[in-house]
């Protein structure tokens, strides 16, 4: 009797120690967990700001395309003031040199 109470008191013990070590290890985790999630925070912020620069960027590009386009029209129409546009850059697209009046 005294064997099994022995017995019994070790196998209590045992299995305490077990909880004790496996709340341990999930405490443990959640901390790695919880500095993955913040370096990962970390890096999705850094990425938003470079594509925010990227965006301006590229909004300054498409400004620029379209006074470029802008002045490529003033300079194509006064060109050919006679002849309608559309028929001048039909042509020109085709190679020819002559314009057709509309």
């Amino acid at each position: 009797m005294i064997k099994k109470v022995i017995g019994d008191n070790e196998i209590e013990d045992a299995l305490k120690r077990l909880d004790r070590l496996t709340q341990e290890e999930a405490r443990m985790v959640s901390a790695q967990l919880l500095k993955i999630s913040t370096a990962i925070n970390s890096g999705v912020g850094e990425i938003a700001d470079h594509v925010l620069v990227v965006d301006d960027r590229v909004a300054g590009v498409n400004e620029r395309m379209a006074g470029v386009a802008d002045g490529v029209d003033r300079i194509e129409r006064s060109w050919f003031p006679k002849h309608s546009y559309r028929t001048c850059r039909l042509n020109l697209n085709r190679g020819s040199t002559t314009t057709e009046s509309s």
